[in-house]
């Protein structure tokens, strides 16, 4: 079956209202990786941008993660710009580069010092303030531009295991989350993109045939023995079952099976801007040999991300002129559902209803 799918032009109000349309709009009201908690130190400001807006990250020296619009109210300065000090109680205060406006941790102003009014309330002013939740060695954060407050759960990814990630590595892509997580859910690039000794090379592609059942918020390819071409998965043991989950708003993680041990890959989508998207990538094991060679792990994750980063920043150039898209067969069924559930989520939310799944369990088959 051959689908053509146009990209119409992009409209202003696009990332405002949100969008059915591929490559348009983001998916609101959502939880997103803000960062691996590595990446966030006590007492440190990390700046991000996600969804549009400019956010800024920080940990109090207990440990709690907070995030606020990263702008001062009074004269538009980043806050990143400023620095973190200690408050008569002991508390955190951000304060602004320019004129030392002091912020708590909730968003509250704790000082202006130019004012000379002993009757007016500072804390009458605040910044926006954004819910943020730490688990799993992971940072999620509820976007939302209605100030809903959240609805459900960050989403919970079975498999983590050990005490630290064994790679972590992130990479801008210069597209549009649609475009980034299309290639993420793409199953066929591979002997094509990827050119390390463990992949297939296209002149010995095989016909792949999977099967497929509808999981919350996305699709599962369900547990089954990797292709003989993952020479990785043979150097760590006999008898591998490997599943692969895609969830939206842009995550797809596949957890990696050897009897007791596991390996678990997470691969996370976060919007940057219409144009932007960083990919998160993080992987887990309690293999004690992969611990051993987690330089080379590390390296080979970034180069993996690289090699797909090439062939996006290629595809950008015309993805602004909103080319149809042609798209053919099982192969690109999992594109399809990504569409489907992206115009079920932002359908249900506009009706104020429950999502309803349409992906239908079923097997695809390709050849790769």
């Amino acid at each position: 079956m051959t689908v053509v799918i146009e990209i119409p032009a992009s409209r202003s109000d696009a990332r405002r209202e949100g969008s059915a349309r591929l490559g348009q709009g983001f998916l609101w009201n959502s939880w997103y990786v803000a960062a691996v908690s590595g990446q966030l130190a006590a007492g440190e400001l990390l700046p991000r941008q996600i969804l549009g807006l400019r956010v800024l990250l920080g940990r109090t020296p207990t440990g709690e993660v907070w995030a606020l619009n990263d702008r001062c109210p009074h004269r538009a300065v980043p806050l990143s710009a400023g620095r973190t000090v200690r408050g008569a109680r002991g508390e955190d205060l951000i304060e602004c580069p320019y004129h030392g406006w002091r912020f708590r941790t909730d968003g509250v102003c704790a000082s202006v010092p130019a004012n000379a009014d002993p009757d007016f309330t500072v804390e009458t002013i605040r910044v926006s303030a954004f819910r943020v939740v730490e688990t799993h060695g992971l940072i999620w954060i509820w976007m939302t531009q209605d100030r809903a407050e959240p609805d459900h759960p960050p989403p919970v990814i079975p498999g983590i295991v050990g005490r630290k990630p064994l790679a972590v590595a992130t990479i801008a892509y210069p597209v549009h989350v649609d475009h980034a997580i299309l290639g993420l859910v793409d199953p066929a690039h591979g002997p094509y993109v990827h050119r390390q000794w463990w992949w297939r090379k296209p002149t010995r592609a095989r016909v792949k045939s999977k099967a497929f059942v509808a999981s919350p918020l996305g699709f599962t390819m369900v547990g089954h023995a990797p292709s003989e071409s993952g020479r990785l998965y043979r150097l760590l043991g006999a008898s591998p079952v490997t599943e692969i989950v895609f969830r939206l708003p842009g995550l797809r993680w596949e957890h990696l099976r050897l009897g007791a041990r596991s390996v678990l890959a997470l691969s996370a989508m976060t919007p940057v801007t219409d144009h932007e998207t960083r990919m998160t990538q993080i992987v887990w094991s309690d293999f004690g040999a992969l611990r051993f060679l987690a330089p080379l792990v590390r390296f080979a994750v970034h180069r993996f991300l690289q090699e797909d980063e090439v062939v996006i920043t290629a595809q950008s150039r015309d993805l602004k002129d909103s080319p149809p898209f042609l798209w053919v067969g099982d192969a690109d069924q999992q594109a399809r559902w990504y569409v489907q559930l992206k115009r079920e989520w932002l359908a249900s939310r506009g009706e104020d209803r429950a999502f309803v799944n349409p992906v239908k369990a079923r097997r695809l088959s390709w050849s790769s």
